[in-house]
């Protein structure tokens, strides 16, 4: 660029020797200036650019705090909702009868019944305290039923169309049981006991386990 000025400056003849030199020293200083305020420009342009995309990125994490705020709020409200509605069911319940008591663990309670009914009438007296049959989904679930059990109590599965399912709906997938199941292939609902599982005909009448799941898939 001083090049070009240089080339394009026409200087008088009646010029002395210290005006060329002031002349030329006021070209260098012009020639710098510009060059330093294209140099500012630059600067202030990458300065800018770079405010603007750290605003965009702080624009962008503000919207995702508020975004897990809202959630943990949502969820924060599902877990209180749910924990009162399980204080009032307990509580409606425990004024049902004097004899009523459910038993916590890993979170369900389970009622074990005192009357002998079969297993259709045991499901629907569940279904009355809002709850169901019992689904055992584990060894160390069935070995606690074994503990507690002397008698033999309803479960809630039974055989539909050949295949034994939970009253969920859901598939036996494994058989927590000590001496085989089923013993009877022409009986269709099944019961636990400190020998394990058995099947027998739905008619029959034993007593029953309830369950009630504090949480439920959705």
């Amino acid at each position: 660029m001083s090049e070009n000025i240089y080339h394009n400056v026409d200087i008088p003849e009646t010029l002395d020797k210290g005006e060329i030199v002031e002349m030329t020293v006021d070209i260098y200083e012009s020639s710098d200036s510009v060059r330093n305020h294209e140099r500012q420009q630059a600067l202030q342009h990458t300065e800018r650019e770079q405010l603007l995309t750290n605003n965009s990125k702080l624009l962008e994490e503000k919207d995702q705090c508020l975004l897990n705020t809202r959630r943990l709020s949502e969820e924060r409200d599902q877990s209180m909702k749910e924990r009162k509605e399980l204080k009032g069911w307990l509580t409606d319940n425990d004024q049902r009868s004097d004899d009523f008591k459910w038993i916590y663990n890993n979170f369900s309670f389970y009622y074990f019944s005192t009357v002998s009914n079969s297993w259709s009438d045991s499901r629907e007296d569940c279904k009355q305290r809002e709850a169901d049959l019992v689904i055992i989904n584990s060894k160390e679930e069935q070995e606690a039923f074994q503990k507690a059990t002397g008698s033999e109590f309803w479960i809630g599965l039974s055989k539909e169309k050949g295949v034994w399912k939970w009253v969920d709906g859901t598939a036996v997938t494994a058989r927590y049981c000590m001496n085989g199941f089923p013993r009877y292939n022409s009986q269709n609902c099944a019961l636990t006991s400190s020998s394990g599982w058995s099947d027998h005909s739905c008619k029959e009448k034993h007593f029953h386990i309830c369950e009630k799941r504090i949480f439920t898939q959705k």
